[in-house]
């Protein structure tokens, strides 16, 4: 026998339960199935809808900072038991591991639940904290007649904040205005300050003890003395003071803060940026003055999540990761991480950039200056990188006529990374080694470099200028030259370049035997002799003899003969005057 069963698709009446119910076909020969036993405890068995956790309450509604604890039944909505260890999660707000839930911020909010490897889902609607007391600060307080005296009011809410409150004010044995400030009357006793919310029911009364005589604050004591706050939290401070007729009560104070910021009631919110900060409290129209330290602490993180958890990437693909956060405070802002991976680079901001090789690879973030830390896996997958194209270096040159550069080539491949090659070089110009030295003719103009390599070629430029002549020397003249004594011989300098051009030259002169002038003026000393006629420029210098002779001195012809051999050697000659006769007289250069 065969039974076939179908379930019908409907929306479950409440939305956290939505579901579509399968429709199941079920075949069996010669089988039935019964109907679902009820469990223990009577939960009534629904066995057309998803098979899902029952939480209590399923549809529930809070203001804003109260708790609301759920609960998950042994028993599923088509009677199945189930056992384990709850774990919940929900779309806003905060709910802990017993399933206490609480939101600060108004809507409505998804409670999910799963146990057993079932799964569900409630609902709960956050609404607007409501104003729960009124708080007069401070309660008690101490005027001489016809003084005044400050009191404030402040609205406590339902999600544990305060704030201001509008408060119709009315006193006995005084006057007091819209502002609580309450003006004592003339007659001493203790009377009453109400505030009652306008336009509402709550209300607070403090007291106010009227002197004859005007008592003065001899000790001031700010409460608490030191507080440690979170980033954003709130703190009632109270100043209490003692006066010089014996009492103790509230004087009023003038309130300031760093740190954050402090209302005239002494509540301090605290500020983002955690430090040591003070609280001043000092007495209005007094000098009395006490301070409370504030240490605001920075929320610890309590969990950190990485996304994406596995990604699949190619070599030189990019993916940017994020992180996320859980703070002690119940915030949620990403927090900062110290990026680390393998197989790749990844920067300050999460982006990580797969490298070249396959495999599987890690990106870790860690909680900067923490210990909290999540990894993600990374497969790269990559093809055989081939060779795309070479590159010739230097793109370009500029050489002179005769000089020489060294090329070289390169290949580059498909994954970006580069290979070497051997190419093949042909040049214009100029000559090229096997080896890429390229040497530049004497021909200026434009010419090319081309480097092959399988199958790919790659060219540069080169630009050969005609090489500028240089200086290689510099010429004395004359060489050798005779005067008398006291006469003078005119010397001048040349420059002798690499083309065998010449060129004018700055000299500098010295002499022996005479002097010589700037212009190489050389004036012959009073000593006959063989002296020297110096000249220096751009680092080169030459060298031209002078002989000087007395007036009416003889010079044999065979002076200047061609037995003066090999230029530049000593010679001895003789000099011949009338009745005189000179051996050895001195070695001549010619």
């Amino acid at each position: 026998m065969t039974y076939t069963f179908k379930l019908a698709r409907r929306l479950a009446e409440n939305w956290a339960f939505s579901a579509f119910v399968v429709i199941l076909t079920a075949c069996a020969a010669g089988e039935t199935t019964g109907p679902l036993a009820p469990p223990p405890d009577g939960t009534p068995v629904t066995p057309d809808i998803a098979d899902t956790l029952l939480i209590s309450p399923q549809n529930a509604t809070a203001r804003a900072g109260q708790r609301v604890t759920f609960t998950v039944g042994d028993w599923t909505s088509r009677g199945n038991p189930v056992s384990g260890r709850t774990e919940w999660t929900a779309s806003g707000g905060t709910i802990d591991s017993s399933g206490v839930f609480s939101a600060t911020q108004v809507g409505e909010y998804t409670v999910s639940a799963r146990r057993g490897g079932k799964a569900g889902r409630a609902r709960i609607t956050v609404t607007a904290a409501v104003v729960t007391a009124i708080v007069i600060t401070p309660d008690s307080g101490v005027v001489a007649a016809g003084g005044r005296f400050t009191f404030s009011a402040t609205a406590r809410r339902s999600d544990g904040t305060s704030g201001a409150v509008v408060a119709d004010w009315t006193a006995t044995g005084g006057s007091i205005d819209t502002a609580g400030t309450f003006t004592a009357g003339g007659t001493a006793g203790t009377y009453r300050v109400i505030a009652r919310e306008r336009g509402g029911t709550l209300a607070d009364t403090a007291t106010i003890r009227v002197t004859a005589a005007a008592a003065t604050l001899t000790a001031l004591v700010l409460n608490p003395a030191q507080v440690s706050l979170q980033r954003g939290a709130q703190q009632q401070f109270s100043a209490s003071g003692t006066w010089s007729d014996g009492t103790t009560a509230p004087p009023p104070v003038t309130w300031t803060a760093t740190g954050g910021t402090v209302t005239s009631g002494g509540i301090y919110t605290a500020g983002q940026t955690p430090g040591t900060y003070r609280v001043i409290a000092q007495h209005t129209g007094g000098t009395l003055v006490d301070t409370s330290v504030v240490t605001i602490v920075a929320p610890t993180l309590t969990s950190l999540s990485l996304l994406p958890a596995t990604v699949s990437l190619a070599p030189a693909e990019s993916r940017q990761f994020s992180v996320s956060g859980t703070w002690s405070d119940g915030g949620t802002s990403s927090p900062t991480v110290t990026w680390t991976a393998t197989g790749g680079t990844i920067s300050a901001s999460g982006l990580y950039t797969a490298g070249s090789t396959a495999g599987t690879f890690r990106v870790i973030a860690q909680h900067t200056g923490g210990t909290l830390a999540d990894t993600s896996a990374v497969t790269i997958t990559a093809p055989a990188p081939t060779l795309t194209s070479i590159e010739l270096t230097p793109a370009s040159a500029s050489l002179q006529g005769g000089a020489t550069q060294q090329f070289s080539v390169i290949g580059r491949r498909s994954d970006g990374t580069i290979q070497a090659v051997t190419p093949t070089f042909t040049a214009t110009g100029g000559t090229i080694t096997s080896g890429g030295l390229y040497t530049a003719g004497a021909t200026a103009g434009t010419f090319r470099v081309i480097a092959t390599a399988s199958g790919f070629a790659d060219t540069s430029t080169v630009t050969i200028t005609a090489a500028s002549p240089t200086l290689v020397g510099i010429e004395l003249t004359p060489a050798i030259a005779s005067v008398t004594t006291g006469g003078t011989q005119q010397f001048t300098v040349v420059g002798r370049r690499s083309d065998g051009t010449t060129q004018s030259v700055t000299a500098t002169y010295t002499a022996t035997g005479g002097t010589i002038t700037t212009g190489g003026l050389f004036t012959a000393g009073t000593a006959a002799g063989s002296f020297r006629v110096v000249a220096s420029a751009s680092g080169f210098a030459d060298t031209s003899s002078v002989t000087i002779t007395a007036p009416g001195t003889y010079l044999p012809p065979d002076l200047y003969s061609t037995d003066f051999e090999d230029a530049g050697r000593d010679r001895e000659w003789d000099v011949y005057g009338p009745g005189t006769s000179v051996t050895n007289a001195g070695g001549y250069q010619h």
